[in-house]
């Protein structure tokens, strides 16, 4: 089970619907999720896998009727557990090793451990070896490898190629109750544009503002290329209202970027509408960056402001 928080960043209360995709093999016990103005509330989402391996889920959340959905992406994966009562019990930590997304060509290390769980008693690794592709690798420990009070390997993967990689470490025991662990191995290699920029946070929201008022967020430009960047044009923004955002300290129209920026933005609440628009970064191969925003004003025969009175943009 593990637990993913909710938080309402708005001014006013608000009931969460929540529900996950048919067939998934995670769930999740709260059905209706009431959360305070400024509140946050825990989604507890328990994984119940029918076979071995990897596998994926979402989990959809809409804070209320006129709302966006926000989707949180989910994985897990599944081994097998064997062993007897009554004696020692190998066990691998992490169950299965994941590298994440890495760069071609470079290496990276992760620590596996490897330790008795099950009663006292003498346990020893007899041979270390890797199935599958030849992406990862190990370290040489010396063996055979005493892990009656635990012992740490070392485990590398090392992408040629662009790609998602999968694989196996084999541990082999003296232990006739358990002669063999398997610990599965993911990693995918990547090839980094020559200037790529990133921004963080991907997504910029503003929340639900009073009339008029401006609201300064700051956006963290870094460059993961392998070469420097070169300005290309000034920073714009696109969409049907990207007149209601711009830039609180314009950069310089031309030079280079060779090391993180940031780049503060200003949203502008004008009209009783909800508004989305979209930055784009210097040079056609930058990704959209989301700038989203609401404005509000009272309704009439209303005591309080009501994000939705009037027309809503997505």
């Amino acid at each position: 089970m593990r637990l993913v928080e909710v938080r309402n960043l708005t001014d006013r209360p608000f009931t969460v619907e929540a529900h996950m995709e048919a067939g998934s093999a995670f769930s999740f016990e709260e059905e209706d999720l009431q959360i305070p103005a400024g509140g946050s509330r825990s989604v507890r989402v328990v994984f119940r896998p029918s076979e071995r391996g990897r596998a994926v889920g979402l989990l959809y959340l809409r804070p209320c009727r006129k709302c966006s959905m926000r989707v949180v992406e989910l994985a897990g994966t599944a081994v097998a557990l064997s062993g007897t009562g009554g004696g020692p019990l190998l066990q691998a930590s992490p169950a299965a090793l994941d590298f994440g997304t890495w760069f071609t060509g470079r290496a990276r290390s992760a620590r596996l451990r490897l330790e008795n769980v099950g009663e006292a008693g003498p346990i020893w690794v007899t041979s270390l070896s890797v199935e599958g592709d030849p992406s990862f690798s190990l370290g040489q420990p010396a063996l055979p490898l005493d892990v009656s009070e635990g012992a740490e390997v070392d485990v590398w993967f090392l992408g040629e190629v662009d790609g998602a990689r999968e694989g196996t470490l084999v541990v082999r025991t003296t232990w006739p109750a358990q002669p063999e662990l398997r610990v599965p191995l993911y990693g995918e290699a990547y090839t980094p544009a020559e200037c790529e920029l990133v921004a963080e946070p991907e997504k910029v929201r503003f929340g639900l503002l009073g009339l008029p008022v401006q609201k300064r967020k700051t956006v963290r430009l870094r460059n993961v290329g392998s070469t420097c960047c070169r300005f290309v044009q000034a920073l714009q923004f696109s969409g049907e209202h990207a007149s209601h955002f711009s830039l609180a300290d314009p950069p310089p129209e031309a030079g280079r970027w060779n090391r993180a920026a940031n780049s503060p933005s200003w949203w502008r609440s004008t009209r009783q509408a909800r508004r989305t628009a979209s930055c784009l970064r210097r040079g056609s191969r930058f990704s959209l960056l989301d700038l989203e925003g609401e404005g509000t004003a009272p309704c009439n025969g209303c005591d309080w402001p009501e994000p939705y009175c009037g027309e809503e943009f997505e």
